[in-house]
């Protein structure tokens, strides 16, 4: 996790010094971004006037919050049918990472030049100034797709420095009052091409009561127990 000293654009302030962590615990992401018609088949409303063009689009203007009681309705109307050992949350910046890189160490998951983001990111060069519907790029090695552009995406725990040492399911801290800042990755479709942000291990954050015009989010299935590190 993190970036390598020598990679073009990294933050200047050793936020992504780079450190090894193990994934100890199962956990599946979401193959796509959760689009507006997913929410409002779960939630029953959006928070935008809602038009059929948009359906598989996805879902914008979602605060941590948010995206947190999707999960929690899920919880509630699918519980029955998984293992109790695990609910519908949000990925921790760990696993957000781990999920984006699909085995590889290069700055996107698709490689290391412009054209390698082009195949698999809709930025302000190629978007036409406007959201996509999920899936019509390019996925990673793992089958995920718009982990590089279209939105921004919420995750579980809030921004830390991270450890100088070699640990276990990392995870930065969880349980905070309302309004804390919560770790966003990955870079809109609003952006340049040559932001920095597009990069794998790229950092940023907002204030989890935050309702963003740029920022999603996809769900994860994981351990009851992280929720409580």
């Amino acid at each position: 996790m993190g970036s390598p000293l020598n990679e073009p654009d990294r933050s200047t302030f050793d936020a992504e010094v780079p450190f090894e962590v193990t994934i100890s615990r199962d956990f599946w992401l979401g193959k796509y971004l959760v689009t507006n018609i997913q929410w409002l088949t779960v939630m029953k409303s959006l928070p935008y006037a809602y038009e059929a063009m948009i359906a598989n689009r996805p879902v914008t203007n979602v605060s941590w919050d948010d995206a947190m009681s999707f999960g929690a309705r899920l919880n509630q109307n699918l519980g029955n049918k998984i293992s109790s050992e695990y609910l519908f949350t949000l990925p921790t910046e760990a696993q957000w990472e781990y999920a984006c890189r699909a085995g590889t160490h290069s700055i996107y998951h698709s490689g290391d030049s412009l054209d390698d983001l082009n195949r698999v990111a809709w930025h302000a060069g190629n978007s036409m100034g406007m959201l996509h519907d999920v899936g019509e790029l390019e996925p990673n090695n793992w089958g995920l797709f718009d982990m590089h552009g279209s939105v921004a995406e919420w995750c579980l725990d809030l921004p830390q420095p991270y450890p100088t040492h070699p640990t276990e399911d990392w995870v930065g801290v969880i349980k905070n009052p309302y309004g804390a800042l919560r770790n966003v990755r990955g870079e809109p479709w609003t952006a340049e091409a040559m932001s920095s942000g597009f990069r794998s291990s790229a950092r940023s954050e907002s204030f989890q009561d935050e309702k963003i015009p740029y920022v999603g989010f996809r769900v994860c299935l994981g351990s009851k127990l992280m929720e409580d590190d």
